[in-house]
């Protein structure tokens, strides 16, 4: 059943997970933000951040119907744009930077999907893992579409390339709930047991008895990116959750609305996965030190299920016309946010080293929190600013939209 029209949690979603992403890579590339107990609770939160991204996705592309030429098309143009914008972050570097030497042969493996040298540019891996997704789609989808018991994209790439009006037919789970499995077995499952197994052997003084699932990787075929398929396809089953919910509403056009009880029962089950993983970075920190972040973060139970309940949660809201509005701005134009919020956190980190005050030099803790998250929302509304503006230019506007 294809989405009929925008929904602003997908917006909200989207706009959340991006501000994460900036909040993340402005702790880790600047020099001011406070490394407290606040702080490592601020930054915990945004364990969610590209999960979500990977499961609105999701949620958005698996729900819709499977077209050949327009898929290709969506590739190519993304490879294209990326290529793009990794030879003008090769520039930024270089020129704005310019504190390590590159080569010929680093800008040629940054453009093949690795590293630039030992500039900041790894948050490109994203766009690399969401090509590759997109590479292995029509699978995906195929599975995806005959546990709905709809036509797969096989059977359109045989007809005309493209699912639309698809038959119904008997549904067949199994496809597409072995994959979800064995990503979810060699991913969420073994990296939470690995945690557990670490704790356990610091309580028990035996440092290493996490090792034992070090081989275990042996048996898994999806690589480095298995993980973002699973938010993918989760993401994909909640938005298709969310639209037997309004069709079964009873009324034409009205949309399914969840009972305050159930509101707030998943904000509390949130709650709980939230504490769980500040457990988890207080145990690391305590361990080895790790601080602002989650050692396999991405990977572990407690951020899988406040992911797909978090997205649940936005998918059923629906606020108000203006609301609304707002949210399909922001929501509109993450991708740029995404590709320019780097060279600002760059910016600013440069200038936090000539002007004591956005170092914070002197402040308390608290408030240098508070003025660090100050020029993180700074950041993320001047991106959103540029992308907006750049997207109004015909042609440019392609490098910021990915259309």
């Amino acid at each position: 059943m294809p989405v009929k029209h925008r929904i602003a949690g997908y917006d909200v979603a989207k706009t959340l997970a991006m501000f994460f992403v900036v909040l993340l890579h402005f702790v880790f590339y600047t020099i001011a933000f406070p490394n407290t107990i606040a702080g490592n609770m601020v930054t915990t939160a945004c364990a969610v951040c590209v999960p979500l991204f990977f499961a609105v996705n999701g949620a958005l592309t698996l729900t819709r119907p499977f077209n050949r030429e327009k898929h290709i098309r969506k590739i190519i143009t993304t490879v294209v744009i990326v290529a793009l914008w990794k030879a003008i972050a090769a520039v930024f570097f270089i020129v704005v930077d310019g504190s390590h030497p590159v080569s010929v042969k680093n800008f040629v493996q940054f453009e093949l999907g690795g590293g630039f040298g030992d500039y900041p540019a790894g948050y490109f891996w994203f766009m690399n893992a969401l090509i590759a997704v997109y590479l292995v789609f029509p699978l995906v989808k195929m599975a995806f579409d005959a546990a709905d018991g709809t036509t797969s994209p096989a059977e359109g790439l045989a007809e005309k390339g493209t699912t639309q009006n698809a038959a119904k037919r008997p549904a067949n789970r199994t496809p597409l709930y072995w994959l979800i499995g064995v990503i979810a077995a060699f991913t969420v499952g073994k990296d939470t047991l690995r945690v557990i197994l670490q704790m356990a052997g610091t309580l028990l003084g035996h440092n290493n008895v996490a090792s034992v699932l070090d081989s275990v990787d042996e048996y898994y075929i999806f690589g480095q990116y298995g993980y973002v398929l699973l938010y993918f396809v989760a993401g994909g089953l909640v938005a298709q959750r969310i639209q037997r919910l309004n069709s079964e509403s009873g009324e034409a056009g009205a949309s399914w609305k969840p009972s305050g009880r159930l509101l707030a029962a998943l904000m509390a089950v949130i709650a709980v996965c939230y504490a769980a993983d500040f457990g988890i970075q207080r145990y690391q920190h305590a361990a080895t030190g790790l601080n602002f972040s989650i050692d396999m973060g991405y990977w572990l139970l407690p951020t899988f299920a406040a992911t797909m309940l978090l997205l649940f949660l936005l998918a059923s809201v629906r606020p108000g016309r203006r609301c609304s509005a707002v949210a399909e701005h922001l929501g509109s134009n993450t991708f740029g946010v995404y590709m320019l919020h780097m060279f600002a956190i760059v910016i600013v980190s440069k200038l936090q080293h000539h002007i004591g005050m956005l170092a914070f030099a002197g402040v308390s803790p608290h408030l240098a929190l508070l003025g660090n998250l100050a020029i993180v929302v700074a950041v993320y509304l001047a991106c959103h600013a540029v992308s907006w503006g750049v997207s109004k230019i015909p042609g440019i506007g392609r490098l910021v939209t990915l259309r």
